[in-house]
């Protein structure tokens, strides 16, 4: 039974949601904050200071020779990483919703086709 309030409080694309969801990509490993912040390319200090709130809020757990780890009570957190990672692999297939795909249509030349198309046809029935 999930007994933590279904509320999880992180922001996607935040250095605490990235931390959480890398750990919770990851159960069963323990990582040192010099890991965390070489995987998500951190700056210096940040992974430390980050892990100690997400430790105090009980996102994660920390052993005694300071390696930090997804907690297995916390089954809402694996399934915020795994939805997080599910939302990615599809932009990632798709592209996000601000980037069109790209295209090599000259608009241009669809504009002067249109108008050779619109002369032909004025031609055609003398307008």
């Amino acid at each position: 039974m999930d007994t933590h309030d279904p509320e999880i409080e992180l922001t996607p694309g935040t250095t605490k949601s990235e931390i959480v969801c890398l750990l919770y990509e990851n159960r069963g490993l323990g990582y040192r904050p010099s890991e965390i912040r070489d995987r998500l390319d951190l700056p210096r200090g940040t992974a430390p200071t980050t892990l100690g709130r997400l430790v105090d809020e009980g996102y994660v757990g920390k052993t005694n020779d300071g390696l930090y780890y997804a907690l297995t009570e916390r089954d809402d957190l694996g399934r915020y990483a795994a939805a997080r990672e599910q939302t990615r692999r599809l932009f990632d297939e798709t592209g996000t919703p601000e980037e069109p795909p790209e295209s090599d249509v000259d608009l241009d030349e669809i504009e002067s086709e249109v108008d050779e198309l619109d002369d032909a046809a004025r031609e055609q029935f003398d307008l």
